[in-house]
């Protein structure tokens, strides 16, 4: 073999740290050079010149102390540490074999940034943290030119408060991780080029008093698992170790048993214990899964595989799941094989061999599933770069990040069930709690996704310096996590209660698609009710609907135009085994509601008038009786679209002009970003505007209106834009375009027609009802085009349910599986009832159409 064992956590120094660690010398050596070349003369007078400026030096001096100091001390100011609390075992890497990274079962956190960050007398902490109670333990890596020091810390998990600090003699910048059962935590030393090491045992009962060592004849990056008072643990070049977890009499380790290093070579994974078993894969040179004998280390099984392994396996429900690939923390696949080249080259390898090892050495990655007991290949999972973290076993679910920059969630049996770009490198392991999943990145941001549409919820800045290598974990409401220059941080806040219910606007607000409960579709639909009732079978009703109601909370809020002008507000009664809709209140207004209106649980809001009509305001009314609460007036010129917020709401109440409000009315800021075109749509920290006169989007700062960028169309959008994870989505008159949220760069464009109602989101796909009478299913992914129906009713958009759209035709409505797989069916038959005059809309499972003959028509399961 011609190839030397990967870098798996390679020493990161950068120039700044050089430069630090020989400034000194550096100075040393210029004062000496000038002191040669000066007279005495000249030197006396430079002497007394600094000591007329004594004063002077001295404040200098002073600042740069206190600067450099006061900075350190507010950054990790004192906090005190409150009570140890106890709480589950963190036995191994990731906290058990399921690798998910918390162990209580706190309410995750959804938002918030950095709650406290300990920076008091180390900045680097590459390893993941390990949460009991609240306690955080972690190893820091103090890694420079002319240092090498670690310690393993014990903070305050509320506070951030230092408890203790504690290593034994010449301890090395560590990348292990600690694991905790009872009073003992184990954990590794050193990084990938530690020539020695240790595996090193303390009593937490005693501030982290040593218990006992062994030394090793390698680096011990893997974290240690602890099963039935033993402790298994990698040692780079050195095989896998066992020892028992209480020291023996004479205060030593107590050595069980040892793998032959030849044949486990780079032994870098963190183990998995199970059913008699320990689990472990091989790096460079091993590429295998290996299954031990927990008691005497003998081999069960051996699974030989395509690439290095440096997952972390996963134990659960009879199987052993492991990623695998081509790449390190730190370098690529590409810059591996480079390296990897070059040495074979100088090794004098043959250009034949070079070639046939350049080819195993290319990006790849994959997800093996093997049976626990056997080994025998279940399913694999191709990804495109190497998966380095551990594959989060949850809920029927597996999750895994790779250095593609996308995190992956797999069924039990290795299909796809969705993936999300993060748009850089994920090297971490994912945590997941509550529903959440929570993913680092190797530029430093950190995401908080829904586990079961990986949609983003919550993202905060780690820092600037990287790489990002310190898997998170969720304990308590919060997310710990390491840094390269940053620390060790605390972030989030928790939960709570489920966020309220909000319908936004039009159809539930940009994507949602007449639907916010998440409430599953019938398998077929029939009539329920009408309103308003009229005895005639083609007596026009005193209601004409023109835009969806919002539905919420079992109240409807229609929108009123013909002989009554207003908001109306319906709630369904039963009597007589006969359910109806019956009238709550209705709000007048001076001009008939041509807009969909928006509600929260306690008020209601609409827009009366159309372009051209005086008068004209956005109304906030009270949800329980329709008094007016305050009104914000929109120009006669105004499109008057709105949307709400967490904050307020955004209105295009001018002219060219978009204006954000709060809760109150009251006006938070306005920018002049062209004619509205649809709803703005408003992310997490920006808010993106579709525009004409002149044509283009815009993309603005939440918080402060300031537009950060424009990007000129050559034609006017055909739809208000949707924002999912990192990219735009907008109507063009040639279809959709997806575009970069952070510069507008162009994603992708698919020419599958322009849309003729807002556009639709249901998982990873996107539907929408062409200008001509066409539904067409869009993959977010790539733009690629899955499905498209013909004869479909122009202008009316298609609903969202959990799984499917439902799509109007002449005949009534149709549900169409979101998957490319299953045909479109018939929901139910409409076409007795009239014209469709607007989008429907669900709630409740209920289906909810305005017609031209029939007013507000209630559809729920056949």
């Amino acid at each position: 073999m011609f190839c030397s064992p990967l870098a798996v956590i390679p020493v990161i120094v950068g120039p700044l740290q050089v430069l630090i660690a020989v400034l000194p010398a550096l100075l040393l050596s210029l004062a000496g050079s000038i002191v040669a070349m000066l007279k005495p003369s000249a030197m006396w007078a430079f002497a007394k010149l600094m000591w007329r400026q004594k004063m002077a030096l001295a404040i200098v001096a002073a600042v740069a102390a206190g600067t450099v100091f006061g900075a350190r001390a507010a950054a990790s100011h004192f906090r005190p540490a409150t009570a140890r609390v106890a709480g589950a075992d963190w036995p191994m890497f990731r906290g058990g074999p399921e690798r998910r990274g918390s162990n209580d079962a706190a309410e995750p956190p959804a938002a918030g940034g950095i709650v406290w960050s300990y920076t008091a007398d180390v900045r680097t902490f590459s390893a993941s943290p390990a949460v009991v109670g609240n306690r955080v333990y972690v190893t820091s890596a103090d890694k420079g030119p002319l240092r090498d020091r670690g310690a393993v810390y014990c903070l305050d998990a509320d506070t951030g408060a230092l408890v203790w600090k504690s290593a034994p003699r010449d301890y090395l910048a560590t990348f292990s991780s600690p694991s905790i059962a009872g009073n003992y935590l184990v954990v590794g030393e050193g990084l990938h080029f530690t020539k020695t090491a240790r595996v090193v045992c303390m009593d937490l009962s005693a501030n982290g008093r040593i218990l006992w060592t062994h030394q090793t004849r390698s680096h011990v990056e893997s974290t240690p698992c602890i099963d039935k008072e033993r402790v298994y643990v990698g040692a780079g070049d050195d095989g896998y170790y066992c020892f028992r977890l209480a020291p023996g009499a004479d205060g030593e380790a107590q050595l069980v048993w040892h793998t032959p290093p030849e044949r486990y070579p780079d032994a870098e994974t963190s183990p998995a214990a199970r059913n008699g078993r320990v689990f472990v894969g091989l790096g460079m040179g091993g590429n295998a899964i290996v299954c031990l004998n927990a008691d005497t280390g003998d081999e069960i099984w051996r699974r030989e595989t395509p690439y290095p392994v440096f997952g972390p396996p996963t134990a659960v429900d009879g199987s052993v799941v492991v990623g695998m690939g081509n790449g390190n923390f730190i370098e690529s696949a590409e810059e591996v094989m480079r390296k990897e080249v070059d040495k074979m080259r100088k090794a004098g390898g043959s250009e034949e061999e070079i070639a046939a090892a350049a080819r195993t050495m290319g990006p790849a990655g994959e997800v093996w599933c093997v049976a626990e007991d056997t080994g025998e290949p279940r399913w694999t999972y191709k990804a495109a770069e190497v998966i380095l973290g551990a594959v989060v076993a949850d809920n029927g679910n597996f999750y895994f990040g790779a250095r593609d920059g996308y995190l992956y969630c797999l069924s039990r049996d290795g299909k796809l069930r969705g993936k999300w770009n993060a748009n850089a490198p994920l090297l971490t392991s994912p945590a997941v709690s509550g529903g959440h999943v929570y993913v680092v990145t190797e530029t430093g941001m950190l995401y908080g996704l829904r586990a079961g549409d990986l949609e983003r919820v919550w993202e905060a800045r780690l820092g600037f310096t990287g790489p990002f290598v310190s898997s998170p974990a969720v304990a308590r409401g919060r997310v710990y996590v390491g840094s390269q220059q940053d620390g060790l941080l605390c972030l989030g806040v928790p939960r709570g209660r489920q966020p309220e219910i909000v319908w936004a606007g039009y159809a539930g607000g940009p994507g949602r698609g007449g639907n916010v409960d998440g409430r599953p579709l019938p398998e077929k639909g029939k009539f329920v009710w009408r309103f308003p009732e009229t005895e005639g079978a083609d007596e026009a009703p005193d209601l004409r609907v023109e835009a969806p109601p919002a539905c919420l909370n079992g109240a409807l809020y229609v929108p009123a135009r013909g002989g009554r002008k207003g908001l109306l507000c319906l709630r369904e009664e039963s009597g007589g085994g006969k359910a109806r809709g019956a009238e709550a209140w209705f709000a007048a207004a001076p001009n008939a509601v041509t807009l969909s209106p928006a509600a929260t649980t306690g008020e209601v809001f609409f827009v009366d008038g159309a372009r051209g009509d005086a008068g004209r305001a956005l109304r906030c009314l009270d949800a329980a009786d329709g008094r007016e609460k305050w009104t914000l007036p929109v120009d006669a010129g105004a499109a008057g679209e709105f949307v709400l917020t967490a904050e307020g709401g955004l209105i295009a109440d001018g002219p060219g002009r978009l204006t954000a409000f709060d809760a109150a009315g009251r006006v938070a800021w306005r920018t002049d970003c062209g004619d509205v075109r649809g709803m703005p749509c408003a992310s997490e920290a920006f808010v993106v505007v579709a525009a004409d006169r002149p044509c283009g989007l815009c993309v603005l700062d939440r918080p402060t209106g300031r537009v950060l960028w424009r990007r000129p169309l050559d034609e006017a959008p055909a739809s208000g834009p949707l924002v999912r994870r990192n990219t735009i989505y907008a109507g063009t008159p040639r279809g959709i375009a997806a575009l970069r949220l952070s510069d507008g760069a162009p994603v992708w464009e698919a020419d599958a027609g322009a849309p003729g109602a807002p556009p639709a989101l249901v998982r990873d796909r996107l539907a929408y009802t062409t200008a001509d009478g066409a539904l067409v299913v869009i993959a977010l992914e790539d733009g690629r085009v899955e499905r498209t129906v013909v004869d479909v009713v122009p202008g009316i958009p298609p609903l969202a349910a959990p799984e499917s759209f439902v799509y109007a035709v002449g005949s009534g409505l149709m549900s169409c599986p979101a998957a490319a797989a299953g045909e479109p069916v018939s929901w139910a038959r409409t076409d007795w009832l009239g014209r469709l005059t607007c989008a429907p809309v669900m709630a409740d499972s209920r289906i909810y159409i305005a017609t031209d003959t029939k007013g507000l028509v209630c559809l729920k399961s056949k």
